[in-house]
């Protein structure tokens, strides 16, 4: 999956751009290289702009994500906020996986526009 994973210093936010096919195995890799780079900077604030991102992920496997976050040790004081398109095919498993981040206690919320992603990150 081609992804790339910035550090915001003035915003202190991790920004991670998606594009392409994403797989199950590709998430926990972005995940882990994200919340690596994370640590390392001390911030607890995640944009990840998926726009262009093609979930091949199953519906199980985005119901597991949320679970493997307590294995590779994040915080629930993180913040996710997910860009996606509004037309994206795969808008509903977005919709899912916040639930299912959501229902086992992590801040993750999904959005259609930027600055509205952005302001709630930041609250």
């Amino acid at each position: 999956m081609p992804y790339h994973i910035d550090y915001w210093k003035d915003e202190k936010i991790i920004m991670i751009r998606d594009t392409g096919e994403s797989t199950y195995n590709d998430f926990l890799e972005q995940s882990k290289e994200a919340l690596a780079l994370a640590r390392s900077k001390n911030a607890r604030l995640f944009f990840s702009d998926c726009i262009l991102l093609e979930n091949k992920a199953s519906i199980f496997d985005i119901y597991n994500l949320p679970k493997v976050y307590d294995e590779i040790g994040a915080s629930r004081l993180n913040r996710l906020a997910l860009l996606i398109k509004a037309e994206s095919p795969d808008a509903a498993v977005f919709r899912f996986y916040e639930t299912a981040c959501r229902n086992r206690g992590w801040n993750v919320k999904v959005f259609t526009n930027y600055d509205e992603a952005m302001g709630w990150l930041k609250q």
